[in-house]
């Protein structure tokens, strides 16, 4: 009885500096451990991607350069999208402790510019699926339009417990 407590104890007191050892202590530890993880679930992605559109290895290899060049050129916009976002917050925030109000013509500017990123990202999707004529079926393409909010709400449905009426 006396070795079962001592085992146990044993394994609990290894489990608990395993946990605390894989922790990362510093920042920087944490932001490797969160690029590792999106690292991981852009694989995933991916690997999920090929299975829906059912790809072959040939399309596979012309679709993939052409799908990262066109999510770096959108993600590009979005940054830009991102940053005019952040200037408006700024410029808002002074305005409320200087007292300088924006005008009708400033929120018109502001506007149009976040219009016209919007727009350059839907033209931008648009030219994008319009070239994989080359490279998928019209199924495909129609696939491809599906599967991105597909795979999101099913990885947040995975990452959320279950409501407790459904764990009966």
């Amino acid at each position: 009885m006396r070795k079962n407590w001592l085992l146990l104890i044993s394994i609990l007191i290894l489990g608990l500096s395993v946990q605390s050892s894989s922790q990362p202590e510093n920042p920087d530890e944490m932001g490797a451990d969160m690029a590792a993880r999106r690292e991981k679930m852009e694989a995933l992605r991916i690997y999920k991607m090929t299975e829906f559109l059912e790809l072959t290895s040939e399309q596979a290899v012309q679709f993939f350069p052409k799908l990262k060049a066109y999510e770096d050129s959108v993600r590009q916009k979005q940054h830009q999208q991102m940053e005019l976002i952040r200037e408006i917050d700024l410029s808002t925030q002074q305005s409320d402790s200087t007292g300088i109000h924006f005008s009708t013509t400033d929120v018109q500017k502001y506007l149009r510019k976040i219009a016209r990123i919007e727009k350059e990202i839907i033209t931008e999707k648009e030219q994008f699926i319009e070239n994989l004529s080359s490279i998928l079926s019209p199924n495909q393409q129609l696939k491809y339009l599906v599967f991105d909010s597909r795979f999101r709400r099913r990885m947040l449905r995975s990452l959320k417990p279950p409501p407790p009426d459904m764990k009966k």
